[in-house]
């Protein structure tokens, strides 16, 4: 055993030494971690910037600009042509700018958890929380990234609709969530706990009727079992992009007082049975 130990020290050296190019933490280091409070400061710093790089990677993995989506751009324009003129790979994306990131999060935190209270060590979960969230966002997108950049210029009139839409719905989520994030740094989180509870609920409506159409559109042979297969799986990742993503937010922007979030979903219902009750008698429908 011992005359293999030398190989084996050098391949794991190797193996495991930081890639160049990686991204590295800025604020979290052995010093910021030796106090609870500048480690939480780092941890949630570290997190809001994997959420940048992720939303990059998701935006750009959906071939959607980033720039265009935080502007005043209509989003059927930018969400019509592919934005982006070539695909990016995801993988090496993830690698280089998440990866080794949120690795350091987990081991700087798991190093000094220790000297935190319950509440601190709580909201140290759910910072690192958010972080798998807006991986598994990423590896969503990756799933979903085939087929919309396959059937974005079908033939198919109907398949070409139905992947803009998904395209179309999920600049709708990424909109709004640099909305939240801005509401977040302005200081207000009541009205960022509102914005998200608002918008998971549009997301989960938005499902409902994606589903019924889809429904509608096999009875009558309008698509194939083999492209009904595929789209049920896409609406299922793009779902979960939407998913991932207001999870993450939550973590990151959300109001963390109990009675604060009652008071805020008490009031976000009575605005959706009055949505609910107009929706009886759309003037347009929805897509």
């Amino acid at each position: 055993m011992l005359p293999l130990m030398k190989p084996m020290v050098v391949f794991l050296e190797r193996t495991l030494k930081p890639q160049s190019g990686r991204t590295k933490p800025r604020y979290l280091n052995e010093s910021a971690a030796e106090l609870p409070d500048t480690l939480l400061i780092g941890v949630k710093k570290e997190t809001l910037n994997l959420y940048d790089y992720a939303f990059d990677i998701i935006c750009e993995g959906l071939r959607l600009d980033p720039k265009k989506i935080v502007s005043q751009q209509s989003l059927k324009e930018i969400a019509g042509p592919l934005s982006l003129k070539t695909s990016i790979n995801i993988d090496e994306r993830y690698e280089r700018e998440v990866k080794s990131l949120y690795a350091e999060i987990i081991a700087v935190s798991s190093r000094s958890q220790a000297q935190l209270s319950t509440a601190q060590t709580e909201q140290l979960y759910d910072h690192r929380n958010a972080g798998m969230d807006l991986i598994e966002a990423i590896k969503a997108t990756k799933h979903l990234q085939k087929n919309l950049e396959r059937f974005h210029d079908s033939d198919h009139p109907v398949i070409h609709e139905l992947y803009y839409k998904i395209r179309l719905r999920l600049a709708r989520v990424l909109r709004e969530m640099n909305h939240i994030r801005l509401e977040h740094e302005e200081g207000d989180e009541s009205i960022t706990s509102v914005s998200l509870d608002a918008l998971a609920e549009e997301v989960r409506k938005t499902s409902k009727r994606r589903d019924t159409r889809l429904d509608k559109l096999i009875r009558d042979d309008v698509v194939t079992a083999t492209l009904a297969t595929s789209l049920m799986n896409d609406y299922t990742y793009a779902a979960r992009v939407s998913q991932e993503l207001l999870a993450a937010a939550n973590a990151l922007f959300a109001s963390h007082d109990p009675g604060s979030r009652y008071a805020e979903r008490s009031i976000l219902l009575e605005v959706d049975e009055v949505s609910d009750a107009l929706n009886e008698h759309p003037t347009e429908p929805k897509p």
